[in-house]
């Protein structure tokens, strides 16, 4: 834990009768530490993926990059980009990992992809995938990589407040929970068949282990 706020136990001297307090301030040290992507609290680690060649982790914080300006890897064939009028699917680009100390549900937010560039039948799509993942029990038999999910609920603007997708109700927010120490694949998948796209925006990456369902059995809870 990074954060400490003071001790829970208080003890004193003086009896007190029973009965609550109006407003008590104390100030205590907090000790923070900003870490790279690979040591921090949700780490995000290009180190051992298949596909860590599109993952650009030279400032300290991974970012994607599928025009052909990571490296060698990409660039020794004169690669720029991906095919037009195509479905590119590249998983296991690095791995979300859940370093803190409680079950969380580890998603994209949504509202982050802009909305012209959401997977759609009249435009340019993306959408980031989560594969080998260590919980929830969706498979997809007829893809590459079955057990990959939609980390945006298929640009679904409620989630994760709601979702009805990978098996019913809240209860699907058990494919997204990360235990202390586990993690997934982070990919994606990028659509060009009907439109185009250069240029970069952010994706928002979130673990909240507030909405963890109550359903969910693992080893937190």
């Amino acid at each position: 834990m990074l954060a400490a706020l003071g001790s829970v136990a208080v003890g004193g001297a003086t009896a007190v009768s029973t009965g609550a307090f109006t407003n008590v301030q104390a100030q205590r040290n907090v000790s923070v530490n900003v870490a790279d992507d690979s040591d921090a609290l949700l780490a995000f680690d290009a180190s051992s993926s298949t596909n860590s060649a599109y993952a650009d982790t030279s400032e300290n914080a991974v970012a994607l990059d599928l025009d052909g300006s990571t490296g060698d890897d990409i660039t020794s064939y004169n690669a720029t980009g991906v095919n037009t009028d195509a479905l590119t699917q590249i998983l296991d680009i690095f791995k979300v990992r859940n370093q803190g100390t409680q079950a969380a549900v580890v998603y994209v937010n949504p509202s982050s992809v802009p909305e012209d560039q959401r997977t759609q039948t009249d435009g340019f799509g993306i959408d980031p995938q989560a594969s080998n993942r260590p919980n929830g029990d969706f498979t997809k038999e007829e893809t590459v990589g079955d057990d990959k999910i939609s980390l945006t609920h298929i640009y679904d603007q409620d989630f994760p407040s709601s979702t009805s997708y990978y098996g019913g109700g809240n209860d699907a927010l058990e494919e997204y929970v990360l235990e202390p120490g586990e993690s997934f694949d982070f990919g994606l998948y990028v659509d060009t068949r009907n439109g185009d796209f250069d240029g970069s925006f952010d994706m928002e990456i979130v673990a909240d282990a507030t909405i963890v369902p109550d359903s969910y059995e693992g080893e937190g809870e």
